[in-house]
C-alpha cells in the first residue's frame, strides 16, 4: 500500500502549486478512510481555495471529530468564516486555536486581520504590536499597526510610524495612499492631495486615490479644480483602463455625465470591450433609464469575467431596472452563497420579491424591525434638549466642508469625516453611553432567529462600528441607499426644524423600501424626525429622507453597529 504520508506529501505540493483537481483526486483513497484527519484538513483547504466553503466546514468538522484539539484546523476553520463575513465565528475559531497553542503566530496574525478588516480596530492594534515584536522586519504588521491607529482616529501616531517606516519597498503606493487618508483626518488637505498623487502608479490603490484627491477638492467647495486635475491625469495615462473608470466614475457622480461618458468612449476605443469599461457604461445607462443598454452592457461585462461580485452588483441593479427580475434575483443569490452577510445582495432580494409579488416582507418586516426610541437626558443634563444642545455645539464644529462627499447618499448638505466613535470628547461618549441601553432593546424584541439574515447574528452584544454626522439644510436629503458595512443602523436627530409635519408631504422625514433605481416602487414607511428621537433599522433596508422643504438645520448623529461576541464573566 502506498504510504500514506507520501500521498500527503504530494497532493500538499498540488495543492501549494495551484493544481486542485489533481491534489483531489490523489487525496481521494485517504478521505475514504476516517482517521485521515490531516487529509480531511487539505481537502478543506482546497475546497477553500476554490470557493466551496460548504464542503470545507464539513472536511474541517470531520477532522475535528479525530483530533479535537489541532490548533492549525482550528485556523482554518477562522479562515473560512471571514470569507464568508462572519467574523464572530472566526474570532472564536481564532481564540481556540490560540488557546491551544498560544504561541501560534499564524492564528495571532489572522485573527487580527480579521478584527482590523471588521472594524475593530481597538482590538486589532495590541494584537498587531505583538507580532510585529516578534518579526520586526514584517512591513504588513507595521503597516496594519498605521491602519489601526488611523482608524482609532490617532492620526498623530499614525503618521510618526508611518514616517519610521521604509516607504521605498512594495508597498510604497500603498503607504502614499495611507499618508493621504491620514493626512486628509488631520484636516492637511494640500498635503493629502499631494500623497495621494503619489499612489496613482498603484493598479490597487491609484483608482482609490484619484476619487480621494477630487473627493476632497470637492469637499472643499474646489469642485473646478478638482475637474482640472482629473483632466490632467487622463493627459498622463496610456496604458491602464482602471484609471479612466476612476475618472469616469468621478464625473459621473459628480453629475458631469457628459464628460464621463466622453471619457468611457475614449478608453473603450483604445482598450477594446474590457468587463469594468462595460460596466460601468451599463451603471450610467441604469442611471439614465436606458434600461435595455443597461442590461445589455453589463451582462457583456458579467460574460468576461463571470462570478466577480463587482460586476454582479452592477448587472443586477440593471437587470431590475429592465425588467429581468429572476436574473437580478440569481445573481443576489449566488452573491449571498459567497457573502452571506452582505447587506446590498439582502436588499436586493427584498426588492426583487417585492416586484415579484412574493412575500419580501421576510426582509422588510417594519412593524417588527424599524423601531423608534426618545431618548432619556444622560447623566449630568437636565433634560435631552440640553443635551442636544451641546451635543449640536459639538458636532458643528465638525461640520468643516462646504459640500458633501461624491461618493455618499448627503445632497444639499454636509458630512463630518472622522469616525466619531474613537474621538476623545466627553459629550460623543455621553450619547453612546445614552444609546446602549435601546440597541439591547432592540436586539432583545428581534430575537435570534438561526433562519433569518438579521437575528440570526443576534449575539445580544453588541459595539459601535462607526458613527457620523449629517446636516442637511433647505431642499436637502438623502437619496435612497443601504448601509453595506452594518447589521444594525440608526438615524439619531440631534436638531430639527421647529415645524417637521407638512402634512402629506412628510418633509425632512425618514422613508423605508424605496431603491435607488428606476423599478416603480415607492417608500412604503415613514418615520417623523424628532429632536432626540433615535431609529435602529436592519443595515440592509432601503432607507432615505424626503427633501426637507423647510428652513433651518436637521442635525443628525447616525452610526452603525456590528454584533460581538458575548461577554464571558
Amino acid at each position: 500500500m502506498t504510504d500514506p504520508n507520501k500521498i500527503l506529501n504530494e497532493a500538499n505540493g498540488l495543492y501549494r502549486s495551484g493544481n486542485f483537481d489533481a491534489a483531489r483526486k490523489m487525496l481521494a483513497p485517504l478521505l475514504k478512510e476516517s482517521q485521515h484527519h490531516k487529509a480531511k484538513h487539505l481537502a478543506a483547504m482546497i475546497a477553500r481555495d476554490s470557493g466551496d466553503y460548504h464542503n470545507a466546514l464539513i472536511y474541517l468538522e470531520d477532522s475535528l471529530a479525530v483530533k479535537p484539539n489541532d490548533h492549525e484546523v482550528l485556523n482554518t476553520v477562522g479562515t473560512i468564516w471571514v470569507r464568508l463575513q462572519d467574523p464572530i465565528r472566526a474570532e472564536r475559531a481564532f481564540n481556540a486555536a490560540l488557546d491551544i497553542s498560544p504561541s501560534y503566530h499564524v492564528a495571532r496574525a489572522n485573527l487580527a486581520f480579521c478584527h482590523l478588516n471588521y472594524q475593530n480596530p481597538a482590538d486589532a492594534l495590541p494584537l498587531f504590536e505583538a507580532l510585529a515584536q516578534v518579526d520586526v522586519n514584517n512591513q504588513l504588521f507595521m503597516l496594519a499597526q498605521v491602519y489601526a491607529l488611523k482608524d482609532l482616529s490617532k492620526n498623530e501616531q499614525a503618521l510618526a510610524l508611518l514616517d519610521k517606516a521604509k516607504t521605498d519597498g512594495p508597498h510604497k503606493e500603498e503607504f502614499a495612499f495611507l499618508r493621504g487618508q491620514i493626512l486628509f483626518e488631520m484636516g492637511a488637505f494640500d498635503e493629502a492631495i499631494t500623497a495621494n498623487n503619489e499612489a496613482i502608479s498603484s493598479p490597487v490603490f491609484g483608482p482609490k486615490a484619484i476619487v480621494n484627491m477630487a473627493q476632497t477638492l470637492h469637499m472643499l467647495g474646489q469642485w473646478p479644480a478638482a475637474s482640472v486635475v482629473l483632466e490632467r491625469i487622463l493627459e498622463n495615462e496610456d496604458n491602464r483602463s482602471e484609471v479612466f473608470v476612476a475618472v469616469a466614475r468621478v464625473f459621473h457622480m459628480a453629475d458631469e455625465t457628459e464628460k464621463a461618458e466622453n471619457i468611457l468612449e475614449k478608453a473603450l476605443s483604445k482598450f477594446g470591450e474590457q468587463a469594468e469599461l462595460l460596466s460601468f457604461k451599463g451603471r450610467m445607462k441604469a442611471d439614465q433609464n436606458k434600461a435595455a443598454e443597461a442590461y445589455k452592457l453589463t451582462f457583456e461585462g458579467l460574460k468576461r469575467r463571470p462570478g466577480d461580485i463587482g460586476l454582479m452588483t452592477e448587472f443586477s441593479r440593471a437587470a431590475m431596472v429592465a425588467g429581468h427580475v429572476p436574473d437580478a434575483m440569481h445573481a443576489a443569490q449566488s452573491a449571498l452563497n459567497q457573502q452571506p452577510n452582505n447587506q446590498f445582495w439582502m436588499a436586493m432580494r427584498a426588492t426583487g420579491g417585492r416586484l415579484l409579488g412574493t412575500d419580501y416582507k421576510y426582509y422588510f418586516d417594519y412593524e417588527k424591525y424599524v423601531h423608534v426610541y426618545d431618548l432619556d437626558a444622560p447623566e449630568g443634563y437636565k433634560s435631552i434638549e440640553d443635551f442636544n444642545v451641546a451635543l449640536a455645539r459639538t458636532l458643528e464644529n465638525l461640520h468643516n466642508f462646504s459640500d458633501a462627499p461624491l461618493n455618499q447618499s448627503v445632497r444639499i448638505g454636509t458630512q463630518t469625516s472622522p469616525n466619531l466613535v474613537h474621538l476623545d470628547n466627553p459629550i460623543l461618549k455621553h450619547f453612546f453611553d445614552a444609546v446602549q441601553s435601546p440597541i439591547k432593546q432592540y436586539m432583545a424584541a428581534i430575537g435570534t432567529d438561526n433562519g433569518h439574515p438579521l437575528t440570526r447574528r443576534n449575539t445580544g452584544e453588541a459595539r459601535i462600528r462607526a458613527a457620523w454626522s449629517v446636516k442637511l439644510d433647505q431642499d436637502g436629503h438623502h437619496i435612497d441607499h443601504i448601509h453595506p458595512e452594518g447589521w444594525i443602523s440608526s438615524a439619531y436627530y440631534v436638531d430639527v426644524p421647529k415645524t417637521m409635519d407638512d402634512g402629506d408631504g412628510k418633509s425632512g422625514w425618514i422613508r423605508f423600501g424605496q431603491p435607488p433605481f428606476d423599478v416603480n416602487l415607492e417608500a412604503e414607511h415613514f418615520v417623523e424626525p424628532k429632536a432626540g428621537r433615535l431609529v435602529l433599522f436592519p443595515s440592509y433596508m432601503w432607507h432615505g429622507t424626503v427633501p426637507l422643504k423647510q428652513s433651518g438645520r436637521r442635525l443628525t448623529l447616525p452610526f452603525d453597529v456590528l454584533p460581538d461576541l458575548p461577554k464571558t464573566s
